[in-house]
């Protein structure tokens, strides 16, 4: 079954995580008998698979000869969970979930897998990308890295701070997140893991972003060591979603895709 999705562009999937939880995706396939590249997309905090972007990313990859699975982690969209039991830590347990999925497909090459990692999604592809050497190549979409500076007081007050440590959980517009998730992110600056990857990685960050500022994605792309480039989007926000933009971000994430996977 799985092996046959080769025929059709755009297929719902489901596999399952360690903890036995279903994990829900869509795959975009090229119609092709030959062996493929894969990239794997990892969406934000409280995001999910069904962002519009994500679906032209595929469609347009797919056109070119490369796969995509784009999918929900646990307690996000159509997967199985809840939001409040989301960690960093689990998030890269469930791209390791996808990773296998995808190397199980007869027709990925499994030499060429690269990720793309939104926001707080950079976080996680970083991690995983240094503990898995296959991966090929990176792109970041206004990557939330500097924890340090992010959580507090550009996301939260030290007032909400407080009441998240001494309740267990803080109530947002969206959802509810609880300790553990702030345990692992809390005065920590991801920056310091990327920049121990030596992959060919691209960085796509707006100039009005206010969720992320721009400068964080330059310090990045300052301190990283192997063949880099940073794409910088004039008016976009933190969301890139605006149609002129979001053109501009996905001709550049597919033609980088093509350069480093094909």
């Amino acid at each position: 079954m799985l092996n046959a999705i080769i025929n059709n562009m755009e297929t719902p999937v489901i596999f399952k995580n360690n903890k036995g939880q279903q994990l829900v995706g869509i795959l975009h396939a090229p119609k092709t008998k030959k062996k493929v590249p894969m990239v794997i997309s990892i969406h934000g905090f409280a995001g999910s698979k069904t962002r519009l972007r994500f679906a032209k990313l595929g469609r347009q990859l797919s056109e070119k000869g490369i796969a995509l699975l784009r999918f929900d982690c646990a307690g996000h969209g159509d997967s199985e969970g809840e939001f409040d039991k989301v960690t960093l830590s689990q998030q890269v347990k469930d791209l390791e979930a996808a990773f296998k999925f995808v190397q199980r497909l007869n027709f990925v090459d499994k030499n060429k897998i690269g990720l793309l990692g939104e926001s707080f999604g950079g976080i996680v592809v970083t991690l995983f990308a240094l503990k898995y050497p296959q991966t090929k190549t990176l792109v970041f979409w206004a990557p939330a890295l500097n924890q340090k500076i992010l959580l507090t007081p550009s996301w939260y007050s030290p007032y909400e701070i407080r009441k998240w440590k001494k309740q267990g959980y803080i109530d947002t517009d969206k959802c509810r997140v609880g300790i553990q998730f702030l345990r692992e992110i809390e005065n920590r600056d991801f920056t310091e893991e990327a920049v121990k990857l030596s992959i060919p990685i691209l960085i796509v960050h707006g100039t009005r972003d206010k969720g992320v500022p721009l400068k964080e994605s330059q310090k990045l792309f300052k301190k990283l060591i192997g063949v880099k480039k940073i794409l910088i989007i004039k008016g976009g926000d933190h969301h890139l979603e605006r149609y002129p933009i979001k053109k501009k971000v996905i001709a550049a994430t597919v033609n980088w895709f093509l350069k480093y996977l094909k």
